[in-house]
């Protein structure tokens, strides 16, 4: 049994002819339910329609040159001013349609292309009169290189002799040997002469020097220096008595820098008394411990106002612990540990190291630093 339905849509009239399900059930378990219009278009019949709507949408692919848009042929729709408003659309379902455009746009491409390709050209120019100067330079770089030796080609080194290279075949083997001894060891003499007495003299050292109190009660010492000032952490005297570390009058410490690499090596003393003149002067820093004898036999009259002026000098210290009044009175930047929290240390004794570059910079720039 055929039906045949008439739907009104935009002053445009379609005719549809359906085929019913088998039954009404069926089509409300299948379809969403619809509202009845009248007693023609029941709720089954408006239900097939929809369901016919939708295959017909899936099966069919509309073309730019379709005449019908949906199921309205384009002739009803220039009512309402749906024509103006199809002539502005755009249809993107393919991969060509998507990059069609209604703008042209070679006015402004075309000046580019014309740039690019200028600049291309321009290239292959200056290219092409690169490879003609170097072709140009090239005989005349040959000419003033130097001679290879080359046991194939003799002539240009002997141009004038060929024979016998120049070979006096007469000689003695033997007496040349010994001219040639003899020349060498005149040579030996004449180079070694006037060098013995710069070889004879002692050079000095540039490495700077640091001074630590003898104390031991100090809370640096020689037995904890190298844990203080080149690994950044405090470790009490005593307690490296107790494993093992031995007296030593001087020790050398390796500070590195932030990429890993090894600076100069900076000599630790606790006696200057056998310190000379230019080792005096090689004296950076002094870790005072807070007497004035400290400095008795030093130079510039063991005063530690000229001291400091000329050395910079350093203060160790627990947080808890205040400050002497003779060092606070003196020129000495105080370096505060805490007695328990052994992190903190490194950035503590850093500032010693900022302290110091500043110091180096400035007054001693003449030493490995």
């Amino acid at each position: 049994m055929l039906i045949c339905v008439v739907v009104r849509l935009r002053k445009s009239y379609i005719v549809h002819t359906v085929r019913p399900m088998s039954s009404p059930a069926e089509s409300y378990s299948r379809l969403p339910r619809c509202r009845k219009l009248s007693d023609t278009l029941t709720e089954d019949k408006l239900a097939i329609l929809r369901l016919k709507r939708r295959a017909q949408k899936r099966n069919a692919i509309r073309t730019d040159t379709d005449d019908t848009v949906g199921d309205l042929p384009v002739a009803d729709l220039e009512s309402d001013g749906l024509q103006e408003i199809l002539s502005r659309e755009r249809i993107g379902r393919t991969r060509a349609d998507v990059t069609k455009g209604t703008k042209d746009l070679s006015a402004r491409i075309g000046p580019i292309f014309a740039m690019i390709k200028a600049k291309e050209d321009g290239k292959k120019i200056d290219a092409q009169v690169k490879a003609q100067q170097s072709k140009a330079a090239i005989p005349a770089a040959k000419s003033s290189a130097p001679a290879v030796y080359s046991r194939y080609d003799q002539e240009q080194f002997n141009k004038d002799n060929v024979t016998d290279f120049g070979i006096n075949t007469m000689s003695s083997y033997r007496g040349a040997q010994s001219s040639k001894a003899d020349a060498a060891n005149k040579s030996a003499v004449d180079s070694t002469a006037p060098t013995t007495p710069d070889s004879q003299r002692k050079k000095a050292s540039p490495n700077p020097i640091i001074i630590v109190p003898s104390a031991p009660s100090s809370m640096i010492t020689m037995y904890n220096c190298v844990d203080i000032l080149q690994d950044n952490k405090f470790i009490e005297s005593d307690v490296k008595k107790k494993s093992g570390t031995k007296y030593e009058p001087s020790v050398y410490i390796q500070r590195k820098n932030q990429d890993g690499t090894v600076r100069a090596a900076i000599k630790v003393i606790d006696n200057p008394n056998f310190l000379s003149g230019d080792e005096w002067d090689r004296v950076v820093a002094v870790f005072v411990q807070g007497a004035a004898w400290q400095f008795k036999g030093w130079p510039w009259n063991g005063n530690p106002v000229e001291i400091f002026e000329k050395i910079k000098a350093f203060h160790i210290k627990f947080d808890e612990m205040p400050v002497e009044k003779t060092i606070a009175n003196w020129n000495v930047q105080v370096l505060s540990l805490s007695r328990t929290k052994r992190h903190l240390d490194r950035a503590s004794l850093l500032k010693f190291w900022e302290t110091m570059d500043k110091f180096m910079l400035k007054s001693k720039p003449s030493l490995r630093w």
